[in-house]
Parts: C-alpha cells; sequence; structure tokens
C-alpha cells in the first residue's frame, strides 16, 4: 500500500477534509486506500476531485452529524475505558491493602508467639540445614507450606506440611512444589509450628540452605530471628566451586538439582520437597567440603 505524500501532483482527499471544503463524495465513487504518510501509522481512503460534488445543506448536515456522532462515540468509549482502568486500580489497591493488613497482622500474632514461646529442641549439633516450600516468591505476602530441619547428620528436627492462613490456591508454585489445599486439610498452622522452629534455629550457630535469602525472608516472617546465625549458602557456594573446577567464566547460580546432579546424588524423595531439598543441599555442601579438604592436602603433600 502506498503512502499519500508519494503523490504530491494529485489532489487526494478524505471525506473528512473533502468536507471541509464544503464537497461530498459522490455514492459511486471508488477511493483508494493509502497510508497517511511514510510511518504508515494510520491508513485512510482518498478521491480525488472528480469523484467529489459541492455539497447540498442537507448533504453535509448529514456527513457532519455522523461524524459528531462517532466523534460521541469514541469519547464515550474512551471513558468507560478509563472508569473501568480506574476501577480495576482501585480493587487492586483494595487487595493490596488487604494483604499487607493480612500479612502484618499475621506477623504480629506469630512475633509475639514465638517471644513468649518456651520449647526444648531435638538435640543437634547445631548446625542446620533448611529448606521451605511456600505459595510463592514474596515473603511477606506469601506463606510457608512446607518447612524442613535437619541436622548436618542427617537427623530430621522438623518436617511438616503448614496450613496457610489466607491463601486458598497458589497455582504457579503448586506446579512446581506439587503441594495443593487438599493436602493440607489437617496440617499444622504457622502459630502451631513456629514455637518449635524457633527453638531448633535459635539454638543452632550455623545455618546451611540453598538460596538462604528466600527461605530466611519467610522464616523471619514468622518471627523467627536469625541473625545470630553462621550462613553457608550452597547455591553460592556451589557457583565458586563450578568457577573453579568447570568453567572459571562462569557466572550463573545453579538449581538445586543441576548441583545435585554434579555430584551424583540420588534423591531420596521427589526434588521440591523440602525434606527431600534439605537432605540434597547437606549432601552438596559435604561434597564440596571433602573437595577442598582433599584439594588442600595435596597442596600440603607438594610442599
Amino acid at each position: 500500500m502506498e503512502h499519500r505524500n508519494k503523490f504530491t501532483d494529485i489532489d487526494y482527499r478524505t471525506p473528512l477534509q473533502w468536507a471541509k471544503d464544503k464537497r461530498i463524495v459522490n455514492a459511486d465513487a471508488v477511493g483508494i486506500e493509502m497510508w497517511s504518510n511514510a510511518n504508515h501509522y494510520r491508513s485512510f481512503v482518498y478521491y480525488t476531485p472528480e469523484q467529489v460534488h459541492e455539497g447540498t445543506a442537507e448533504e453535509l448536515e448529514s456527513f457532519w452529524a455522523h461524524i459528531r456522532m462517532e466523534k460521541h462515540e469514541r469519547a464515550e468509549k474512551r471513558a468507560a475505558e478509563k472508569r473501568a482502568r480506574e476501577a480495576e486500580e482501585r480493587r487492586r489497591e483494595r487487595e493490596e491493602l488487604i494483604a499487607d493488613t493480612q500479612a502484618e497482622t499475621v506477623h504480629s500474632i506469630l512475633t509475639h508467639i514465638v517471644e513468649r514461646s518456651q520449647v526444648t529442641p531435638p538435640d543437634n549439633s547445631g548446625i542446620i540445614v533448611v529448606d521451605t516450600e511456600t505459595t510463592g516468591l514474596d515473603s511477606f505476602h506469601d506463606e510457608i507450606l512446607q518447612i524442613s530441619i535437619i541436622d548436618d547428620t542427617g537427623k530430621v528436627l522438623l518436617d511438616t506440611l503448614c496450613r496457610p492462613y489466607y491463601h486458598d490456591s497458589w497455582k504457579q508454585a503448586q506446579s512446581v512444589n506439587g503441594i495443593d489445599s487438599s493436602m493440607l486439610q489437617d496440617a499444622p498452622y504457622a502459630h502451631e509450628i513456629a514455637p518449635l522452629a524457633n527453638a531448633i534455629i535459635a539454638q543452632a550457630d550455623t545455618y546451611i540452605g540453598y538460596n538462604n535469602d528466600f527461605d530466611i525472608g519467610f522464616i523471619n516472617q514468622w518471627g523467627i530471628a536469625t541473625d545470630h546465625l553462621y550462613q553457608i549458602d550452597v547455591m553460592r557456594d556451589f557457583t565458586d566451586y563450578y568457577k573453579a573446577h568447570e568453567d572459571p567464566s562462569y557466572n550463573r547460580w545453579h538449581k538445586l538439582i543441576q548441583c545435585a546432579e554434579y555430584f551424583g546424588y540420588e534423591w531420596e524423595g521427589e526434588a521440591h520437597n523440602s525434606l527431600a531439598d534439605v537432605k540434597a543441599t547437606l549432601f552438596c555442601h559435604q561434597q564440596m567440603l571433602m573437595a577442598d579438604k582433599a584439594h588442600a592436602s595435596c597442596d600440603e603433600g607438594v610442599l
């Protein structure tokens, strides 16, 4: 399709342009559709002077009445779309306010419970491995669905599903962790789990995890302090390990499944089950420790 500016020697005009000159397009006229300019943003049908006639008062009034009606309809459509956008924005704001209020309330209640709880944790080494499965990625608004804690001997200190307070579906997260609401009908709520989780974490001195920022964000939302812990993030450690042993230019995070596969781990249960994940995390951590010790022994032998 051509553009109008290409034809400088022919007086092509749209019906609106002709009407401004008090002319009306003939009923049997066949125009040509062209882009209005070289940018190809909008196209119109154009007519030559031979295809128009001097419009009568009635013809012009009829033409302009139609234009006014179209303009009014467009304005109404824009106004309706604006009202719909504003209504949707107000709905989102209400939902965000409700979500914020829910999250703040849960955090406040759990913090109060944790601060006053007196629970004796199971005997353990003080080195814990932690993983959670959640309704989403936002530690403030989303909720824990499963939490597992073991120590560095593999002893299970805590492993439980967790019934959320204000989420009833989490389709995207469910596609990863496989946890649906039907599995949580008899599961305890966070306020029933948090005291024991807090006792275990409070007694520990070393925290091992895979992508610690994620899980610790959710744990802190339960009112559980973690600042006292020495943290080992296996995800970050494995990136350094992989760069040192495989590819010095590699600078991306691996998923736990990839890390476990690298070390030849045989899974106990399905990945993205928090208990299976803590066991895989501990295994990968221990493999890197052993490799570092072997490397150090070789260096000493050379010396």
